[in-house]
């Protein structure tokens, strides 16, 4: 390490220290109140005395932050309830636009006139307990209001519930929809108590001090709120549906041949509102838009250029178009320009082309045209990303899958270009291109463009994944960077049959997240809903109790600038040159490993990567179904130099076709699958006696599993210099980890039996006491393939333990318990000291 070097990184750990803690007051926080939008038994209850109880003497202050849900039906109940030692209650109330005091059973004087719309924003609220003059003082927004309380003492204990609560003869399920943080009691000139409700996940409201936490039952957390997607809704409806989205209401439609749901925010339901004109006809891959306008939901078919009307307030299709074909515009893009009662629709795929045509059309004239595009060329693609400004006078187009002929069999790949398009003259102008760092991923079908922030929002998720996940990110409309945000979504990704749609309600301000799913054969889709708060923060794994130490960041700059300045000294002081007395330190399991590509290169340890003989790399030109297909074939070559037959390749990749069709799909992949292999080199498909193999020559084509079926083939002892051979394959991880397709799991199954049987063998051959280092080492690649592996975690806890690492050790055992009770649904029996002396 060089002193520059050095000196930058005490520097640069002041500024992440100074930063991580001050960014602790930079997001929202606070706890939403779940009310009349739920059941009673789903409400919000805070109770901060489950514990025990609060016990107050003389002057004190209770005071919090309040704010109100907008946008709802019922805005009554109890913000709090304190219930002292004599059952003298004290409770706040909001009614009617007020805030209100009952004191001992009856309604005080104290009556605060405030609008729901004017606590949109944090307010803050103090009530005054003068025990020596008997008195109640409620306090906000610079007034001040008080009644008599002459049931007060000097010396009390209290209940102090918030929202519902099930106490004695104070129960309540009635509940307002507010949001409260940062709750105070002061006494005596200090702060006795202090509930920052800053969490972002668990059931407990943890106190600064640790003195009284307090206890929440169907907790809603604002940071979670804006880091957490939440399943709003999930149905199974009929046909190949659809999805639309009100921005005036904040509803969501999910069209389907029988009905339209409607997911409504204001009472949380979903809606079924069934067609009086009939069934409709949805053709497979039609799609939705919601005429703002109109207030009237658009269902077209490209293919035919028909449409249909959904009359909200009539309930009746207004046609019932019928084409038996299956599409060939899946995944299109669309808009709707209330401005020239226009619809605009992009792209698409379908029988193994790419498009790149641009329609425009009005709704309810059956003549569209194709809009003829000036500047930069539309490459043909479909799952890209579509967004359009407030008035939709300027559309964004980012990302996609396609090529620049649209024929799927010449060099598809992954698109990752922003594009601006304007309907006003038909001007298509690249941006740039995003900075991917390596990650194949395409956009779900909608984007949300600020245009004044110049930024839009989309959902990314790769293809090649059958089990996918969504991952919500932020980009900017004049740079190509990417921003992470929230959590991720479980996504099925079956091609043409999933789509994933994103909406913003500004009414709401949240975010709704779509996911379809159709199956064919049964023909009905699987919807799912999902929201969250705007606007979206990013997500970190909740820490053990962050608000203790958020509130006493100052005390972490000290040893920050003493690091710094120690720093500085060495690099100043003389310098005597030593000699290292470092011992080897194993692999852990959360270093990377970094495995430099090479020419002509098969790798199926860890993520799948493929590289030609020139060192191009591969993975780029593959379509999932491709990368199956290719791995099915291979394994089989090698593994048992049998190949695949045709009728296996259309039980698993084309089983919902006709025989016909299967055929035809067959023969077009294998025809992709050929041209690329040939662009690897060395690399060749056959077919030999009904069996497709795929030949790879060795002298030229690297194979990690070619070399692994070599260590464990070999009939004599394994020993060190095969162990070494064998961790270089697998440090890259488990077998194609990146793969899921069940036809895989035989071969998965097969390899992690193997390397830990071998790992372990010679783990025990060698003997702890002779080489623990190495002992630690083999364990870590161990769990790579089996975490609940019994050998492997008492065979690392004592090659720690003779290395003096007793709290790895120590750390190694607890993980495993974890691990063993989230797969066994039972506690591991032995205690850490007693797998030490077996």
């Amino acid at each position: 390490m060089t002193k520059v070097s050095l000196l930058h990184g005490s520097i640069l750990l002041m500024a992440m220290i100074l930063f991580s803690v001050t960014n602790t007051f930079c997001q929202d926080y606070g706890l939403t109140f779940q009310s009349y939008n739920v059941a009673s038994e789903k409400r919000t209850s805070m109770d901060m005395t489950y514990k025990k109880d609060l016990c107050l003497k003389n002057h004190f202050k209770l005071s919090f932050d309040l704010s109100m849900i907008q946008q709802r039906d019922t805005y009554f109940g109890y913000i709090f309830r304190m219930v002292d030692d004599q059952q003298k209650n004290i409770d706040l109330i909001y009614e009617v636009d007020t805030l209100k005091l009952i004191l001992a059973g009856r309604e005080s004087s104290v009556l605060f006139r405030l609008a729901h719309t004017q606590l949109a924003t944090w307010k803050k609220i103090t009530i005054d307990f003068d025990t020596q003059r008997g008195t109640i003082t409620l306090s906000t927004l610079g007034k001040r209001y008080t009644d008599s309380a002459p049931f007060l003492r000097q010396k009390a204990c209290y209940k102090l519930l918030f929202g519902a609560n099930c106490y004695r003869n104070f129960a309540t399920t009635d509940v307002p929809p507010v949001r409260l943080k940062d709750i105070r009691i002061v006494g005596s000139g200090k702060i006795d108590y202090h509930w920052p409700l800053n969490e972002s996940a668990d059931s407990i409201a943890h106190e600064r001090n640790g003195r009284l936490d307090g206890h929440v039952h169907n907790a809603l957390w604002v940071k979670s709120e804006h880091t957490n997607w939440q399943e709003i809704a999930k149905l199974t409806v009929d046909g190949d549906a659809s999805s639309c989205f009100n921005p005036k209401t904040g509803e969501v439609y999910v069209v389907s041949t029988d009905s339209i749901y409607a997911y409504q925010p204001d009472n949380q339901n979903v809606l079924a509102i069934e067609s009086r004109s009939g069934s409709q006809n949805l053709h497979p891959g039609s799609q939705c838009l919601f005429l703002s306008d109109q207030q009237k939901i658009l269902n077209f078919i490209v293919d035919t250029h028909a449409q249909s009307h959904f009359d909200l307030s009539s309930q009746q299709w207004d046609q019932h178009p019928f084409d038996p074909e299956q599409t060939i515009y899946w995944h299109v893009n669309k808009f709707y320009l209330p401005a020239k009662n226009s619809v605009f629709v992009f792209g698409g795929y379908g029988q193994h082309q790419y498009k790149n045509t641009i329609f425009q059309f009005t709704p309810g004239n059956p003549s569209w045209k194709v809009v003829q595009t000036k500047g930069d060329f539309f490459t043909p693609r479909y799952l890209a990303g579509l967004g359009t400004t407030s008035g939709a006078d300027t559309v964004y187009l980012v990302g996609g899958y396609g090529s620049r002929s649209g024929k799927q069999a010449e060099n598809p790949g992954f698109l990752y270009d922003m594009l601006r398009f304007t309907p006003q003259d038909g001007v298509i102008k690249q941006l740039y291109t995003l900075k991917t760092e390596g990650n194949d991923f395409v956009f779900g079908n909608d984007l949300i463009v600020d245009s004044r922030k110049k930024l839009y929002y989309g959902v990314i998720f790769n293809p090649g994944k059958y089990e996918s996940s969504l991952q919500l990110v932020q980009g900017s409309l004049l740079s190509p960077d990417l921003r992470m945000l929230a959590d991720t979504i479980p996504f099925i990704f079956h091609d043409t049959h999933s789509i994933v749609n994103l909406y913003y309600s500004e009414r709401e301000q949240k975010l709704y997240l779509v996911t379809l799913l159709w199956s064919e054969k049964a023909n009905k889709t699987s919807a799912n809903i999902f929201q969250l708060a705007f606007p979206p923060a990013v997500y970190t794994p909740e820490r053990a109790e962050p608000d203790r130490v958020a509130g006493k960041w100052w005390p972490l700059v000290i040893p920050a600038l003493l690091l710094s300045l120690l720093g500085v000294w060495w690099l100043r002081r003389p310098h005597t040159p030593q000699v290292s007395d470092k011992v080897f330190e194993p692999i852990m399991p959360e270093e990377m490993v970094s495995v430099e590509p090479q020419k002509g290169a098969i790798y199926l340890f860890g993520d799948f990567q493929l590289f030609s003989e020139t060192g191009e790399d591969m993975i780029k030109y593959f379509t999932p179904l491709l990368k199956e297909i290719f791995l099915l074939i291979l394994l089989h070559s090698i593994r048992y130099k049998s190949g695949v037959s045709s009728e296996k390749l259309n039980e698993l990749f084309w089983f919902d076709k006709s025989e016909k069709s299967a055929r035809n799909n067959r023969s077009v992949n294998m025809a992709k699958l050929k041209s690329l292999l040939e662009k690897i080199g060395h690399c060749q498909l056959s077919k030999e006696s009904g069996y497709w193999k795929i030949e790879v020559d060795s002298s030229y084509i690297y194979s990690d599993y070619g070399l692994y079926l070599q260590i464990v083939g070999q009939k004599t002892t394994i020993n060190r210099k095969c162990i070494e051979e064998l961790i270089a394959i697998t440090k890259r991880g488990s077998f194609l980890s990146n793969m899921p397709f069940i036809g895989l799991d035989v071969f998965k199954s097969e390899i992690s039996d193997q390397i830990t049987n071998i790992y372990i063998n010679y783990a025990h051959q060698t003997g702890i006491k002779k080489d623990p280092a190495h002992i630690v080492e083999i364990t870590h690649h161990i769990f790579k393939f089996d975490p609940v592996s019994e050998e492997g975690m008492i065979l690392q806890c004592k090659a720690l333990v003779l290395l003096g690492k007793h709290s790895l050790a120590k750390s190694t055992y607890e993980t495993f318990v974890k691990n063993y009770r989230e797969i066994y649904q039972a506690d591991y029996r032995e205690e850490f000291q007693q797998i030490l002396i077996y």
